[in-house]
């Protein structure tokens, strides 16, 4: 069935506003702006977060995961939609509707969770900061980052394998702009009430599921914050979420008047209210974090001075310059004489051993104690000799120096002579 739905239909045709044309082009000039500045508003905010030491913090971490999202989620369906309101007529292939659908629903869900993820973060913050080192270690914050963005896309490849498996007896009209999952269902032909229900549920638990977390979260935070006595502490504390805080309003603000709106009589209200809940939500984040967080403006600051990125090639710089160092001492160590070997001057790296020098005995054919005597005024020879050859003096012992005693003669008053004439 599924082989014969994708012969059957090669490509989509999504009407958008075909009515007002005029309309389009005016669209298409407000969206290239807004996605202009979303690009660059969240391309900057993860440059900040990779040059400036100081954003290296988890919540840093999980807003450059956000901005990634906001970019890859507007770019999967606003790049070919500028492209198509300067056409007469706004078509789509089949893989590029069943890739376009796949993202937009895959990054939508990965970013409901991630948003769970920053207020837990923000919770662990403020209640519980003395273990905040232990709980949102860089491994912690990997895995949770990790684990959304696995979610968000094995619950879009469910709801795609899902939806292309229905029969579409050949309609390819789709009345939106992009390929959106619940416009795509409306083609099918056959029974879609399974569709409907999987959506349904997956929505309660990836978006309201989230909503419930996240008010929890904040419940505490906001009790933990009113025990502080001092006022500005208070606020201090409530700065570190205001951000946050308002990127969910936006986010879930914009989402419930989307979907739970009543329903308009012109259907091209509904489309132009979907358009700026997928362009315009994503491009606020940048301006919301950059006004709302001293430590981004400091950065982006420094950035405009030319600051930041002359520290981060001074400190590339010098770690390649102590690599290079460190490669030239082990290279250039000179040969130690060890003293437990007695016939050898070896390297601390090299393994090989020098051979004997010309004139060597065999010790086991000298007799008796003589043997022995001959044996260490050879090793001797043999060692003074190796280690001279290999630029190295043999060991001397220094002489110690003698104390000097003194000479001088005791006073006349101090003399044994003068004290028996006074005995006298």
């Amino acid at each position: 069935m599924e082989g014969a739905n994708q012969m059957a239909v090669t490509e989509y045709v999504l009407l958008g506003l075909h009515e007002h044309h005029n309309l389009e082009v005016v669209l298409f000039a407000l969206c290239l702006g807004i996605y202009s500045m979303n690009v660059l508003g969240n391309s900057l905010l993860i440059g900040l977060n990779v040059l400036d030491p100081c954003l290296r913090s988890p919540m840093y971490f999980f807003l450059s995961n956000l901005s990634l999202i906001d970019i890859c989620g507007t770019s999967s369906f606003v790049s070919l939609m500028l492209v198509n309101f300067l056409e007469t007529q706004m078509t789509i292939s089949f893989p590029g509707c069943a890739l376009q659908m796949y993202l937009t629903l895959a990054l939508g869900s990965t970013e409901c969770l991630l948003l769970v993820v920053m207020a837990y973060d923000r919770y662990v913050a403020i209640c519980r900061p003395l273990r905040y080192p232990e709980l949102m270690s860089r491994q912690t914050c990997a895995r949770m980052a990790a684990l959304s963005w696995g979610t968000g896309f094995v619950n879009s490849l469910l709801h795609s394998t899902l939806t292309w498996s229905l029969p579409s007896c050949g309609h390819n009209v789709i009345n939106h702009f992009f390929c959106e999952i619940l416009a795509v269902l409306k083609l099918a032909c056959g029974d879609v009430s399974f569709n409907v229900l999987l959506t349904m549920v997956a929505t309660a638990v990836l978006t309201l599921a989230p909503l419930l977390l996240i008010c929890l979260s904040y419940v505490f935070v906001l009790a933990a914050i009113l025990r502080v006595p001092s006022a500005a502490s208070r606020r201090k504390a409530f700065s570190t979420c205001s951000a946050h805080l308002t990127v969910v309003v936006v986010f879930y603000g914009t989402l419930s008047f989307m979907y739970f709106k009543p329903k308009a009589k012109d259907p091209n209200l509904d489309k132009i209210i979907a358009l700026f809940y997928g362009a315009v939500t994503p491009s606020l984040n940048p301006i919301i974090y950059s006004l709302r967080n001293a430590e981004v403006k400091a950065a982006a600051k420094a950035l405009l001075r030319g600051d930041l990125l002359s520290r981060k090639m001074a400190h590339f710089s010098n770690a390649l310059r102590q690599d290079r160092l460190g490669s030239m001492d082990e290279q250039q160590t000179p040969p130690v004489c060890p003293t437990s070997s007695l016939a050898t001057c070896l390297h601390p790296n090299s393994t090989h051993k020098r051979p004997p020098g010309p004139g060597t005995l065999n010790y086991s054919q000298l007799p008796g104690k003589k043997a022995v005597q001959n044996q260490q005024v050879l090793h001797r020879r043999h060692k003074d000799s190796t280690c001279i050859n290999s630029g190295y003096q043999p060991w001397q012992p220094q002489p110690q120096p003698q104390p000097q005693l003194s000479c001088n003669p005791l006073p006349a008053q101090h003399s044994p002579d003068a004290a028996a004439g006074r005995e006298a």
